[in-house]
């Protein structure tokens, strides 16, 4: 191992030790600090640091300071301090976990990027990537941004309420599922799903055939908003969802007990499922649409090719 010692910090290469794996902690300066071809666990401590992994599956923490960390080849474990770091996982599977506000990029296989807090930015890259936000300690609100890039991509939100983060899926068919509101998620291309979306979301989804389901089983008193774009589209909302007239098939399922609610379908194939209440559905004038009447005496005006399978409406209009 070389170790040499500055008047600000600590360079060490452990790369001459051979084969044998590295334990290495920083100094409180600013340090730069290169693993062997083993699976090393290497501590940047104080200090704006220059961290690299070389070979092996290895551990690699930034701690505090402003640091750059590269796991280079191996199988990776990445990890950001509060400052503003810039992880890269390099080749391998590699896990990247974000603190602070920091930049994180993937490579070219298939890694898994978890962001904490803050206003993190984070790359997939090429390969199936997994992508997600986590419950920051403080209640701050995150402002985090996720691209999955290349591949078939998996962006999820687990933060609470407060956030404003941005979920881009990019080329490749990408899953995109939300369990916190107020996000912004952009499928790109490919045929993409996005799934469990929260309340106070806005979906857009690209050029190719997507799918929508934003429909939960509790009411909802905020809604998302939903482009479909380009592509033959599957849309499955409840209330009081948003959906752009370019969705081409759309399913609306009330589960707002209780309340009198008025639906309109679009010019295209639509399913309605009301719950209890007194509802009022208008889909005539539109595709060839299916109305389910659930409890309460609704209202439903159909034309021609609509059909009510269960003929469970109570007041029936048809407009030829």
């Amino acid at each position: 191992m070389w170790s040499v010692a500055a008047a600000g910090g600590l360079f060490v290469c452990a790369a001459a030790t051979g084969a044998s794996a590295a334990v290495i902690v920083g100094t409180p300066g600013s340090d730069s600090l290169v693993g062997t071809p083993a699976a090393d666990r290497i501590d940047g401590n104080a200090g704006n640091d220059d961290i690299g992994g070389a070979g092996g599956n290895d551990s690699l923490y930034g701690d505090q300071g402003v640091d750059t960390v590269h796991g280079d080849a191996g199988d990776d474990t990445v990890v950001g301090g509060a400052g503003a770091d810039v992880l890269r996982g390099g080749i391998g599977t590699d896990l990247i976990r974000t603190v602070g506000p920091d930049s994180a990029f993937g490579g070219s296989q298939g890694d898994t990027i978890r962001v904490f807090a803050g206003d993190a930015v984070a790359h997939g890259g090429g390969g199936d990537d997994l992508l997600t936000t986590l419950p920051p300690a403080s209640e701050a609100p995150s402002h985090a941004k996720l691209y999955g890039e290349g591949g078939a991509d998996e962006l999820r939100a687990y933060n609470g309420g407060g956030t404003e983060q941005t979920f881009s899926g990019g080329p490749g068919d990408d899953l995109l599922a939300s369990h916190s509101s107020g996000n912004t998620f952009l499928g790109g291309d490919g045929d993409d799903v996005f799934d469990d979306i929260r309340p106070d979301g806005d979906l857009w989804g690209g050029g190719d055939d997507d799918e929508f389901y934003t429909a939960t089983q509790e009411p909802d008193e905020y809604g998302s908003s939903i482009h479909c774009g380009p592509g033959d589209d599957t849309v499955v909302a409840d209330l009081p969802d948003v959906i752009s007239a370019d969705c081409e098939r759309v399913t609306i399922v009330i589960v707002r007990a209780g309340n009198d609610d008025q639906v309109s379908g679009t010019k295209y194939v639509d399913h309605v499922f009301t719950d209890t209440g007194e509802d009022h559905v208008d889909v005539a004038g539109g595709g060839a649409d299916t109305v389910y009447c659930g409890d309460g005496e609704d209202t439903v005006e159909l034309d021609s090719t609509d059909v009510m399978p269960a003929d469970d409406c109570e007041n029936v209009t048809r407009v030829d």
